[in-house]
């Protein structure tokens, strides 16, 4: 069984990615996009690799994976293998009704210069507004959280109540939680972009000034709970940019992005882990927290699925995702499959989020299984077609840059079933375009 492990495991590979390659048009590191961050990151370092793994047993001893037999792991890594296939055939479905030529249409679009609709004084109007925007926001969030557990781990370096917080924060926001969710961590990060974007092509100090105070107030708001990963994701939206307006990224210039995120992600795991002895020796050891929470952790929740669901836990879980006035009428269950894996591991805990296909599992069995992929890849698709069949202009790329960087492709289904990422994302595209347009006739 070991041999076609490894075999299936190669051909797969080979096939998805001949197939991914067709569906974006190129899978070419230097000219990352949407379906490139999927394939390379979302697909292949946080699921595939942990799959293989987990089919040979590995991590026996982990805290979730424990919980999983073989047969579960085998059937969860053939699920894996199978979603490689056919989520890219539904892109290349997708491309084909829309007429869309993935790899001429990229080329074109980089080519094209980039327009800018708005005056300087209506660009100066826009950022301003900005800034304030990414400040009321940040001041918001503190002021209905109980606690700021980046300040009490850096400044006052109480990792514990930074854990404590932490949790605290995440469960327990006082606000409304949209604010919080739809203009601090999709928004402001969204005004991030488009200011760098035109600090890029307009010249003057308040061009720079006004990208870096709201990176200034957007990393503020990413890293409120000394959460790692959006913090990285959130750069890579700078690479996507520079992609789109500058055409190919140097090799060089990858491998400095590369080496840079391993880094940071290392210090942050010293930063606030008093266990671990230092940065390097986290990224030199494959069995240090931060390599096991990339492989492993990420995943864990696909075969545990597999394992619980239905026979242990039988919480029916196919209505999650529907709007809540709705499950309230009918008195249905209103806990999704992640948090039940968690509350059967750790009444304590949170999640066991992990790569859409668990939830797919979870909530609609074989054949939720069998049509995740072409769901989520229609989603995915939908953005890159978007790009293409629009204006090039800073609000554009930059609302393609944050789409991407807030893929959840390995932390649920429903989110793509029911649109709720496309839907989400486009109201926030719409509200800054309001903004913007409010603004300028007001002058």
């Amino acid at each position: 069984m070991n041999s076609s492990i490894w075999m299936i495991s190669g051909i797969t590979l080979l096939i998805s990615y001949k197939l991914f390659s067709k569906a974006a048009g190129t899978l070419n590191i230097r000219y990352f996009n949407t379906i490139t961050y999927v394939f390379y990151y979302s697909i292949i370092l946080s699921t595939f690799i942990g799959s293989i793994l987990c089919a040979y047993d590995f991590g026996e001893d982990h805290w979730i994976l424990s919980n999983a037999h073989h047969e579960a792991r085998i059937k969860a890594w053939l699920a894996v293998c199978y979603s490689m296939i056919a989520m890219p055939i539904g892109m290349i479905l997708l491309n084909n009704l829309f007429k869309v030529h993935p790899k001429r249409d990229l080329k074109r679009y980089i080519s094209e210069q980039i327009q800018f609709h708005l005056t300087n004084q209506h660009l100066k109007s826009v950022l301003g507004f900005s800034i304030l925007i990414s400040c009321c926001c940040f001041l918001y969030i503190k002021h209905y959280s109980s606690s700021w557990p980046l300040y009490s781990a850096v400044i006052e370096h109480d990792l514990v109540a930074a854990t404590e917080g932490r949790i605290d924060v995440r469960l327990n926001f006082q606000g409304i939680i949209h604010i919080k969710n739809l203009i601090g961590l999709y928004l402001v990060p969204l005004l991030s972009f488009f200011a760098y974007i035109v600090s890029q092509f307009k010249h003057g100090w308040f061009y720079k000034f006004s990208f870096y105070a709201i990176l200034i107030f957007t990393l503020l708001i990413l890293s409120y709970d000394t959460q790692k990963a959006p913090i990285i994701f959130y750069l890579i939206g700078f690479i996507i940019i520079r992609v789109l307006i500058k055409g190919a990224i140097p090799i060089k210039y990858i491998i400095i992005f590369v080496l840079t995120a391993l880094l940071i992600m290392a210090l942050l795991y010293t930063l606030f882990n008093t266990t671990t002895n230092g940065a390097l020796d986290i990224i030199l050891d494959p069995r240090s927290a931060m390599w096991g929470r990339m492989f492993i952790s990420g995943y864990a929740g696909v075969p545990l699925s597999f394992e619980w669901f239905p026979n242990v836990i039988t919480q029916p879980t196919w209505q999650i995702g529907f709007p809540e006035f709705i499950l309230n009428l009918f008195d249905l269950p209103t806990t999704e499959s992640a948090r039940l894996l968690m509350l059967n591991l750790n009444p304590d805990g949170n999640l066991i989020s992990s790569y859409y296909i668990a939830e797919a599992w979870a909530n609609y069995g074989l054949i939720g299984v069998i049509i995740a992929p072409f769901i989520v890849g229609f989603n995915v698709q939908l953005i890159q077609i978007f790009l293409f069949k629009s204006t090039k202009n800073p609000l554009t790329i930059a609302f393609y840059a944050i789409v991407t960087t807030k893929w959840v492709v390995s932390s649920g289904f429903v989110n793509f079933l029911f649109f709720k990422s496309i839907i989400f994302s486009f109201l926030v595209y719409y509200l800054a375009k309001l903004i913007i347009y409010r603004l300028t006739i007001k002058i």
